[in-house]
């Protein structure tokens, strides 16, 4: 077997048969190797060409678009270097998708309170940004809480709460 690849060798912990990335857990690996960054290349190109139209009258969006692009880009790599990490089967993985859920979630509260700098009228901002806030919330919720809680994460990474 190759190095690096321990997401099928169930010999590690055979006594355990939630041992292994499997359901939920590799959901996470999925979603965050291959789906999270399609969606977020979508969403980008879709972002810039409606605010590209509309640039010259808000100069500011067009700058918090960059800003949101970039971090957003750079937490989309951090999550699929993570998946490798969680399909691998890495030692300290799981405080370190913990961290960055963390991180993501202040990155969402930092990036709703920005957008009300961007010259446009509250109301075009209000729905949106309650939106945004609300999905980071309660997937911050439901996969923080899955780390801390699964009995597969437990069996798995035996360092899972250290």
């Amino acid at each position: 077997m190759e190095q690096g690849h321990a997401i099928h060798d169930e010999s590690k912990n055979p006594s355990n048969a939630l041992y292994g990335v499997r359901g939920w857990l590799k959901f996470v690996v999925v979603v965050n190797l291959y789906i999270a960054p399609v969606l977020f290349v979508l969403r980008s190109i879709l972002a810039w060409t409606v605010f590209s139209k509309i640039a010259a009258n808000y100069p500011r969006h067009i700058m918090l678009l960059m800003i949101d692009t970039i971090v957003g880009g750079f937490f989309v790599w951090k999550f699929i270097q993570i998946a490798l990490h969680l399909r691998d089967i890495k030692p300290g993985v799981v405080q370190e998708m913990k961290k960055w859920l963390e991180l993501n979630l202040a990155w969402t509260i930092i990036g709703t309170l920005l957008i009300f700098i961007s010259e446009m009228k509250m109301e075009y901002l209000m729905q949106d940004a309650i939106k945004g806030l609300a999905t980071g919330l309660i997937s911050f919720a439901i996969w923080y809480s899955y780390f801390n809680k699964s009995k597969r994460v437990k069996a798995t990474y035996p360092d899972w709460n250290q």
